[in-house]
């Protein structure tokens, strides 16, 4: 005697059947479970963030007027009209700041000395050189490290890289002027 076929195998009526049998769950019990008397929180924070101080952008040409901001690494940046690059000023060099042009990967910038001897060992163990420059920021001096200068950006990408690795704390490529 012959066994009996067995139906044909399909996967959309399998796949709707799963999908009726999570819903029915999923629908019905906070239905069943839940309390309509009990309030709903409501986050009271504002939707719409207010800005803290105004923000003037302008597209066109660049006019004459004095710009003052804080870069990244918080030393003064003062630009004499927008269009001009930014320098650095207070900014006290040691012998050993770069002056030829390349990137270089700055690691960190410290006022504490023992902080400074522990990143610069640990840079050092690690098979780089790190190299440091004095800043004055807001009236402290302090001393900032740096790897390079680096010929191309790729070079300093990588250094970059590698001292992130070491350190466990970003680092940033900058090219020189």
């Amino acid at each position: 005697m012959e066994a009996p076929a067995e139906p044909p195998f399909s996967l959309k009526h399998r796949a709707t059947g799963a999908v009726i049998l999570l819903a029915i769950p999923v629908l019905m019990l906070p239905w069943l479970l839940g309390d309509e008397s009990a309030p709903i929180p409501m986050n009271v924070t504002p939707a719409i963030l207010e800005p803290t101080r105004e923000f003037i952008s302008s597209i066109g040409a660049a006019s004459n007027t004095l710009a003052t901001s804080l870069a990244p690494d918080s030393a003064e940046v003062q630009t004499k009209s927008i269009g001009d690059p930014p320098t650095i000023a207070n900014k006290s060099s040691s012998p050993d700041t770069p002056t030829e042009s390349g990137w270089v990967v700055r690691v960190g910038v410290f006022s504490e000395p023992s902080n400074l001897e522990t990143r610069s060992s640990l840079l050092a163990a690690n098979g780089m050189t790190p190299q440091r420059e004095n800043i004055d920021i807001n009236g402290h001096t302090a001393v900032r490290i740096y790897l390079g200068p680096f010929p191309d950006l790729a070079a300093a990408e990588r250094e970059s890289g590698k001292a992130m690795l070491v350190t466990g704390e970003p680092a940033f490529v900058v090219e020189l002027p």
